[in-house]
């Protein structure tokens, strides 16, 4: 226990109000209402709470403790046991911080998610018109390329017709005219 409090056996009473300096004064309420309890027989003494050390080092405890009675079953004294756990709630405190950093990260995470939903949405629009745009541009190219070939053969068609007679009279002008 000397050790556990970070004091020698001769700089310590053994007197519960020197013991109880020692703890944290944050807990000092709520182990004074669970010891008490436990000494009316409420509850067993299972308690963790701070103490701060000689040196200024903050260490966690847990407790317990059974409460000894007379025969009248009034308490006499509390004899028990106390023990480190500093090591636990730090790993415990640890646990959290991560935990904590993990939803943080999480919750980030869903952003960029409803972020990346939307720009997909916003893509997959731009798509569907862009698609749109291209077919319209498809069709009026089809058109254009129908009228142009309409176009041209509209002027050659009776050149076409022509080319026969054209041809007769190529073939009657190289013939030599008999007299």
């Amino acid at each position: 226990m000397f050790r556990l409090y970070g004091i020698h056996k001769n700089k310590f009473s053994g007197a519960y109000e020197d013991w109880k300096q020692m703890v944290h004064p944050d807990d000092r309420e709520r182990l004074a209402i669970e010891e008490e309890r436990a000494i009316h027989g409420e509850t067993p003494s299972d308690i963790e709470f701070r103490i701060i050390c000689p040196d200024g080092e903050i260490r966690y405890v847990k407790e317990n403790a059974i409460v000894i009675r007379d025969k009248r079953h009034s308490p006499i004294r509390m004899t028990g046991i106390n023990y480190d756990i500093t090591t636990r709630i730090e790993h415990e405190q640890e646990i959290v911080r991560y935990a904590r950093q993990l939803e943080t990260q999480t919750l980030s995470l869903e952003e960029l998610a409803d972020e990346l939903t939307t720009i997909n949405q916003e893509l997959d629009a731009q798509v569907r018109q862009r698609t749109e745009e291209i077919s319209h541009m498809l069709v009026v190219k089809s058109d254009l390329i129908t009228q142009i070939g309409h176009d041209l053969n509209t002027p050659l068609t009776p050149l076409i017709a022509l080319l026969p007679l054209i041809d007769k009279k190529s073939v009657r002008s190289r013939t030599p005219r008999t007299a």
